[in-house]
């Protein structure tokens, strides 16, 4: 009797093992055919049009850059909100970052950019991203800018056919600038793209890739309509949470082409 409970012990623990490998086996398949319909239908369709290249060399050329604008993108005065950790706004006009994103911008049909940003380690983590995108909104992937902060996931993208733009730091940040934490150029990066394209009259909805896409997210926005900055109450940095009483998280947050943001 014992032996015939120890057999029908085991076969239970072997079913359930086995249906947990199935299981696993279809999320890693499911997986499999988000990417690959996405890396080569319309993200390889988007490609194109992002930066209206057909090889990432037009958009990065060789020789240099003459520094001249687009008359549509003329920056007049601005300042950033970390001047003593940046670049001169005469340095940066003349980096191809800059020329990249004014290439891209010629592109979009409306005035609202969703930006990402990713490094090479968090590869896996954008393309999932990316397919909540496909699966659960109509958000058009030429109003996603994606700014990579490494070669080597620029290089990984641009394997897949999903254009991005390179941010060095040498073409940023100030050389020899000492940061208390290694995440804190990130968001010297991502704050200055923001500034610009604030600057040039577009609308910024920033987002971490932790924050999965279920539905569209600028239909809440535009329910605050009136507001020029819109995100979740945060507590982060606590200094400055202690001091005025309130933080944004700025895992989802949006920032208006308003007057007052740009003060």
């Amino acid at each position: 009797q014992k032996l015939e409970e120890h057999t029908i012990m085991t076969s239970s623990k072997l079913h359930r093992c086995c249906l947990i490998v199935v299981s696993v086996l279809c999320a890693l398949v499911l997986c499999q055919f988000l990417y690959s319909s996405i890396n080569h239908s319309d993200l390889q369709s988007s490609s194109s049009s992002l930066h209206s290249c057909k090889d990432c060399q037009e958009m990065y050329p060789s020789s240099s850059y003459t520094g001249v604008t687009p008359s549509s993108h003329v920056i007049t005065d601005i300042s950033f909100p970390f001047n003593k950790f940046v670049r001169s706004l005469n340095y940066m006009l003349n980096t191809k970052w800059v020329h990249s994103i004014q290439t891209y911008l010629k592109q979009l049909n409306d005035k609202q950019v969703l930006t990402v940003s990713v490094n090479e380690k968090y590869l896996g983590t954008l393309l999932n991203w990316l397919s909540a995108v496909k699966l659960h909104t109509q958000i058009p992937f030429v109003n996603i800018l994606i700014l990579a902060l490494d070669r080597g996931v620029y290089k990984s993208l641009k394997k897949r056919g999903i254009s991005s733009i390179l941010l060095n730091n040498d073409d940023l940040i100030r050389p020899n600038t000492q940061f208390r934490s290694s995440a804190s150029h990130v968001w010297i990066k991502r704050c200055t793209v923001t500034r610009l394209l604030n600057h040039w009259g577009y609308d910024v909805i920033m987002m971490d890739l932790d924050a999965i896409i279920f539905k569209d997210p600028r239909l809440l926005f535009e329910s605050f309509s009136g507001s020029d900055i819109i995100g979740s109450r945060g507590t982060f940095p606590r200094d400055l949470y202690h001091k005025w009483g309130l933080a944004l998280c700025m895992g989802v947050v949006m920032f208006r082409s308003t007057s007052a943001v740009e003060t």
